[in-house]
Parts: C-alpha cells; structure tokens; sequence
C-alpha cells in the first residue's frame, strides 16, 4: 500500500514537478489548492505527511496550523511548509508541533524526500505507541472491569 501524502499548494509547475518526482518514489499524493478543502480532506482521510505551501488560499498555512492545533483531539499528520522566499525568522514561526521541517525555495525534490521519508518513521512510531497503549488498556483484548473496594 502506497503511504498517502496530501500536497496542499496554488497550481504551479512546481508543484506538478514535486508530485511526479514523489508520485514516481511510491507515494501516492493527493493535491488540494486551498486551505479549506485540505482541512477537510485532512478530517476525512489523515494522510502520512501533509505538505503546505506558503500562499495557499481560503485560510493558508496559518489557518490549517491553527486548526490542526486547536482541535480537541489534535491532527497528529506530521507537516513539511515549503515556505517560497520568506525570512528564516518567519519560518520559525511556524515550527512547534506538528511542523517538522521548513523548507525554502528553491525546494530540491531530494531534500522534500528526506522529509517525507522523516514524517513516514514518525508515524509509523505515533502509530505503534498507540497500538501499544490500546493493548495496555485492554489486557486480553478486554476492557479493564472497575475494582471494587468492597470487602
């Protein structure tokens, strides 16, 4: 099964090239060019990796990290900005949980990778922990029973 990616970004040939080269990698990736659509689509579907380009539209990268952030159980989909020319020290902003990397153009498709390869290890991580935890909760696949104090 391919790992999902959701690539939110304008239309450009930047984009068509990084989603042939990640596409031609194994990935199966999905594109989005506006802030709402990726928001749902991240509701319905979590992808692997989420991928925001810096000037998406209806909310941008701010909006989503917002709402990624804000919701009662967080989106734990690890998220790589691809940042066009903006100042480092705005870049850093957006770092913090569940931003992994910031990366600014010209974005070779190696270095994108990289990071995707990155967020693949961090899920499947987040994944078995939470595995783990469920079957903590559930000794022989059961629902712990209340004690009783009573004597």
């Amino acid at each position: 099964m391919k790992t999902q990616i959701l690539f939110a970004a304008p239309e450009s040939e930047q984009l068509d090239a990084h989603c042939t080269f990640l596409d031609g990698c194994g990935y199966d990736v999905h594109t989005t060019d506006n802030a709402l659509a990726c928001f749902d689509r991240l509701i319905e579907r979590p992808p692997t990796a989420l991928i925001l380009q810096r000037g998406l539209l209806w909310g941008g990268v701010d909006g989503i990290l917002a709402r990624m952030r804000g919701v009662e159980h967080p989106l734990n989909v690890p998220v790589v900005i691809l940042g066009g020319r903006e100042s480092v020290e705005s870049l850093e902003k957006l770092l913090g949980e569940p931003v992994i990397a910031c990366l600014r153009d010209p974005v070779r498709p190696v270095e994108l990778l990289k990071c995707l390869v990155f967020a693949e290890s961090r899920h499947s991580a987040r994944a078995a922990a939470e595995r783990t935890n469920s079957a903590a909760a559930k000794p022989n696949g059961h629902e712990p029973q209340p004690q009783s104090n009573a004597i």
